[in-house]
């Protein structure tokens, strides 16, 4: 009886535990890990080179070296960036507001003391909010001059769920899509 006790214990341990593993395999291949990206692959925002071009600025007649790039949204959702009309522009494009900087030789050497802001227009505190939907695309101009070699540029963006205006004065966490000279 006491070996009979034994077995039957025994062998209700091994299909316990068969039945919990078994649970516990269903609930891993059931769970669903959640992304904000559309290509996991690719960062949510990232920045492509597009080609070179000339533009003669119109009122003055004198010719600019540009680089046209493309700011693509891999997230879900809409992302906000600082831009400004083609008005002011030598190349008559919007383009987005971003700064032009020397790349950090190391890790621990900040790039603001060299920091240079340029955005492709004369200085100007009037911008507006360009919107750029899930999936989407935008091209943009810079100088040449603001990619050469050993450079970068920084762009700001928001996400939806924060204020956008805020965001670009400071008030909120600032997101940063950085495109390399050595990208092109």
């Amino acid at each position: 009886m006491k070996v009979a006790k034994i077995f039957f214990l025994v062998l209700l341990s091994v299909c316990m535990f068969d039945e919990i593993q078994s649970q516990s395999q269903k609930k891993t291949k059931t769970k669903k890990v959640l992304s904000y990206k559309l290509n996991e692959l690719m960062p949510t925002v990232y920045i492509t080179f597009e080609k070179y071009e000339t533009f003669v600025y119109e009122r003055t007649r004198e010719s600019f070296d540009m680089i046209l790039l493309r700011v693509h949204n891999n997230s879900k959702g809409t992302v906000s960036f600082s831009s400004y009309d083609g008005s002011l522009s030598p190349s008559g494009k919007t383009t987005l507001h971003y700064r032009a900087e020397n790349v950090p030789i190391s890790s621990n050497q900040s790039s603001r003391n060299n920091e240079k802001v340029s955005q492709g227009v004369p200085d100007s505190d009037v911008f507006n909010e360009l919107k750029v939907k899930s999936g989407k695309s935008f091209l943009f101009v810079v100088f040449k001059d603001d990619l050469e070699k050993g450079k970068r540029i920084k762009v700001q963006f928001s996400y939806p769920w924060e204020d956008s205006f805020s965001a670009f004065l400071g008030e909120e966490p600032e997101h940063i899509v950085y495109f390399y000279a050595s990208d092109m």
